[in-house]
């Protein structure tokens, strides 16, 4: 099975997986949870308060809504999880809940993905290989910073699958 050949094949059997998405997890629900909050408390200041205190909050409340929108685009890229399928790549992605699986046919991975960049973050750098998706404008971000991912064994693999279809 061309699987084997793959240089990370973890033991389940997926090609890469994902030990941080913890974090980006606790940046999506904080964000609404924050939002909720200053929306909620700009609220019941106006119902108590004069109505002049609670504008900061009304102003600061869809501030972080579109934050919160951004994250779950963000999160909506995220990768999870890769796995090898006969009729294609699986791509687990962040759900709002849980998790979401794309299939991506070995046919259209052809220069799916791009070379390992560098990220400032905080003072380190992050490390991150994006995945094109076919059709799609926006591509999917493997974060590596902590965990391994062979870009170049993708490509091989999915050429040879394209070739030669199991």
């Amino acid at each position: 099975m061309a699987q084997t050949r793959f240089a990370a094949v973890t033991a389940e059997g997926s090609l890469y997986r994902n030990t941080r998405q913890g974090r980006a997890r606790v940046v999506q629900y904080g964000l609404w949870a924050a939002a909720l909050a200053v929306a909620l408390s700009a609220v019941a200041l106006a119902w108590l308060g004069p109505a002049g205190d609670a504008l900061a909050l009304v102003i600061l409340a869809p501030i972080l809504a579109v934050m919160a929108l951004g994250m779950e685009l963000y999160r909506s890229l995220y990768v999870t999880e890769i796995r090898a399928l006969p009729g294609g790549l699986l791509v687990e992605t962040l759900g709002f809940r849980g998790r979401r699986r794309h299939l991506l046919p070995w046919a259209a991975l052809h220069r799916a993905t791009a070379p390992e960049r560098r990220y400032p973050a905080r003072g380190a750098w992050s490390f991150a290989v994006i995945l094109r998706r076919p059709g799609g404008r926006l591509p999917f971000i493997i974060d590596t910073t902590r965990d391994d991912f062979d870009a170049a064994g993708l490509a091989k693999l999915a050429r040879r699958r394209a070739r030669r279809p199991d």
